[in-house]
């Protein structure tokens, strides 16, 4: 009948209109005529796929450790990356690598403290290298250099980043930076063995031209691919 049809009509035009509101809710820039021409889809696609991106570290903390090295001041952009990505980011230093960078760079970019001395007094009382590595998601060691990475494999801690990896029992992920002469050293290559079968992940250093004027192994890997790394490990990573 006319007024049956009428209704289904109504109810159609309103459900239509739900559904355009619902889409309007996550997308800001949608038109009437974009939803009547179906290119809402799209877009809403396109915004829900933004959306997870920008938060899909929400929730992880991220230790972040830096020794010395002269690729430490690329460190501040992944610091930065990563802050960007809503994870929670500490980083921890060497002593060597404040010469390279300023600690204060990273807890502008993070808004946590950066830690380099593990009896710092001018900090919240707690055994912070202990605490950190309870709450980490992922350490990661970039730069890492051929004693950091000495250290690690043959167990040694004698400072807040070497005694942080010591107590974590979350995933570790290198990213080495040395001279060429350094990276291929047997005993370098044997550390990295070593922690590799232990489960430690590495992101290898690629060729190319060395701030000390050499042009061989040992460069860092780009800072973009060392965060994807890290965002594997992290939604791998089972809790």
């Amino acid at each position: 009948t006319c007024i049956s049809y009428k209704k289904r009509m109504w109810v159609s035009l309103y459900r239509m209109w739900i559904k355009y509101k619902i889409i309007r809710y996550f997308v800001k820039n949608i038109t009437v005529k974009d939803f009547s021409k179906n290119i809402c889809c799209a877009k809403l696609k396109k915004s829900l796929t933004e959306r997870k991106n920008v938060l899909m570290l929400k929730g992880k903390t991220v230790l972040l450790g830096v020794t010395g090295s002269i690729a430490a001041y690329k460190i501040a952009s992944l610091a930065s990356a990563l802050k960007k990505l809503h994870a929670d980011v500490h980083v921890l230093m060497t002593e060597n690598a404040t010469n390279f960078i300023n600690p204060i760079t990273f807890e502008t970019l993070t808004g946590n403290k950066c830690l380099v001395d593990t009896f710092d007094r001018n900090f919240q009382y707690s055994v912070e290298h202990v605490s950190l590595a309870k709450k980490a998601d992922v350490v990661m060691l970039a730069p890492a250099s051929a004693n950091v990475i000495g250290k690690i494999a043959h167990g040694i801690a004698d400072d807040m980043l070497s005694t942080t990896v010591m107590a974590t029992r979350a995933p570790v992920l290198v990213a080495p930076a040395m001279n060429t002469g350094m990276w291929e050293n047997a005993a370098v290559q044997q550390n990295v063995k070593t922690l590799q079968a232990r489960g430690v992940e590495f992101v290898m250093p690629v060729s190319g031209h060395l701030a000390c004027g050499d042009s061989g192994a040992g460069k860092m890997e780009d800072v973009e691919i060392i965060a994807e790394h890290a965002c594997k490990i992290l939604f791998t990573k089972k809790d």
